[in-house]
């Protein structure tokens, strides 16, 4: 009998000895393992040490932090190096696909995740008629009358300005199209598109020129498109304005912006 109690003594002994060479995680509850007191939050250390962030806790406010050991979300994951902080595999296609009820998921410039309506994007379409009553003079789009939007997601277009929402890169289309109706005449029509900072101040202009045919019989439609990348800042602007050259007074245009955000 006393045989059996020392080899099984022996036996503990060096199954303790094994465990302690061996990198072990830590789970506490609250600064003191041994004791669990009211609001203590439960951890998960790395192996062996507690000098570096949990690798896993909920706080006592519920907060669930990986990575961190003070999160400020429901959820906090913050990777290292340049490991992914979060990945999710298997995700199923929305049954939902138009409409206020079908929303994006984004993230915000503080790495929160937020969602978005499908609806409410940068993109604006406007289309109006302008009457051009001097050549060789610049008129904004809606000296004869207001523009009619058919979209405008962000309420970014208003008379003949469209002003930045967010900082991005546009994607910036205006087209002008009017009849040439005088016999034999010759001129130019010229599309302006200015990308403003602060008004008057341009910091950029784009313009197309188009030459016009003479008109032997009836009237010619002419069209001119203006396309163009515009890296924009929050607040920054765009006009529009139509001029032409050596025409007769009183010329009629049709025009339609488009104007959306690609990034």
């Amino acid at each position: 009998m006393k045989t059996t109690i020392t080899i099984y003594t022996a036996l503990c002994g060096i199954l303790l000895a094994g465990c302690g060479l061996k990198a072990v995680a830590q789970v506490k509850v609250g600064s003191n393992p041994t004791q669990i007191v009211t609001g203590a939050r439960f951890q998960v250390d790395g192996d062996n040490t507690t000098t570096t962030p949990a690798k896993l806790l909920i706080d006592a406010t519920g907060n669930v932090g990986i990575g961190t050991a003070a999160p400020t979300a429901k959820l906090q994951v913050s990777a290292t190096g340049t490991n992914d902080p979060v990945r999710i595999e298997n995700l199923q296609n929305a049954a939902t696909t138009a409409g206020t009820t079908a929303k994006t998921l984004v993230v915000d410039g503080n790495g929160v995740l937020k969602t978005k309506n499908k609806d409410n994007v940068s993109a604006v379409r406007a289309t109006g008629t302008i009457t051009l009553a001097q050549n060789n003079t610049v008129y904004f789009t809606d000296v004869t009358a207001a523009a009619t939007e058919t979209f405008d997601g962000l309420n970014e277009f208003s008379g003949h300005t469209f002003t930045a929402a967010q900082d991005g890169l546009y994607q910036v289309s205006f087209t002008v199209r009017f009849d040439q109706t005088v016999s034999a005449f010759v001129g130019v029509l010229g599309l302006n598109l200015y990308n403003v900072s602060a008004t008057p101040n341009y910091t950029s202009s784009y313009t197309a020129n188009i030459q016009v045919p003479p008109v032997l019989s009836g009237p010619l439609a002419l069209s001119l498109v203006s396309s163009n990348l515009v890296k924009l800042n929050a607040g920054q602007v765009i006009q529009f304005c139509i001029q032409d050259y050596a025409a007769v007074p009183n010329q009629t245009a049709n025009y339609i912006i488009n104007v959306h955000r690609v990034d």
